[in-house]
């Protein structure tokens, strides 16, 4: 019996043991996870999350665009450099046709091409979106034939400024080329008195 309970302590004091030296190795192994070859703490977060953040970032950014599109609660749309293809620009086209609120629309510095023109100039030429009088599509890579469907929209809308061309960071040069449509963006003032000046003649 004593030899029975003997037995019975040590097979407890074994498997405690054991136990034991499992979980220092778990630890040790977590340790070199979060450490580098010269001991130095190292991130858990791998390169390719930072770009997953801005891509999630401008996925919310254009999600809250297309519902304030829809509803006609704003008077701008500002998507500049919100890696729109033109998949999303014919998204967006859906949702500005009906729209009478939008005065402004940002599309700089995105990714939209072709189709994505054909679609904003099929909106706009029938009438969609009818108070926008400020389309940027500066640091776009557009082709010929997108730039010259802008401005045959342009000739049928004469009140709307199409901005084109890379964006220039330095405000002289903006300044200097002001009279340029595709110079610096302009405030909803100005815009209101392009609109109005347009309708004049």
């Amino acid at each position: 019996e004593d030899d029975d309970e003997l037995h019975g302590e040590l097979d407890n004091s074994i498997s405690s043991s054991d136990a034991a030296k499992k979980k220092k190795k778990k630890k040790k192994k977590k340790k070199k996870a979060g450490t580098g070859a010269d001991g130095a703490s190292v991130s858990h977060e791998s390169p390719a999350q930072a770009p997953q953040a801005d891509k999630q970032e401008a996925e919310r950014r254009f999600q809250r665009a297309l519902d304030s599109a829809k509803h006609g609660e704003d008077m701008w749309v500002l998507l500049g450099n919100a890696n729109i293809h033109d998949a999303r620009a014919k998204k967006l086209c859906e949702a500005l046709k009906n729209n009478n609120s939008i005065t402004s629309v940002n599309l700089s510095a995105n990714h939209i091409g072709e189709e994505g023109v054909k679609a904003l100039v099929d909106v706009l030429s029938s009438g969609g979106c009818s108070e926008l009088i400020n389309l940027d599509l500066r640091g776009n890579s557009l082709s010929d034939e997108a730039q010259q469907m802008l401005a045959d929209l342009h000739r049928r809308r004469k009140q709307l400024v199409i901005e084109t061309g890379p964006i220039s960071d330095e405000p002289a040069a903006a300044d200097a080329s002001s009279s340029s449509s595709s110079s610096k963006p302009r405030t909803a003032a100005a815009l209101r008195a392009a609109k109005a000046a347009a309708e004049q003649k």
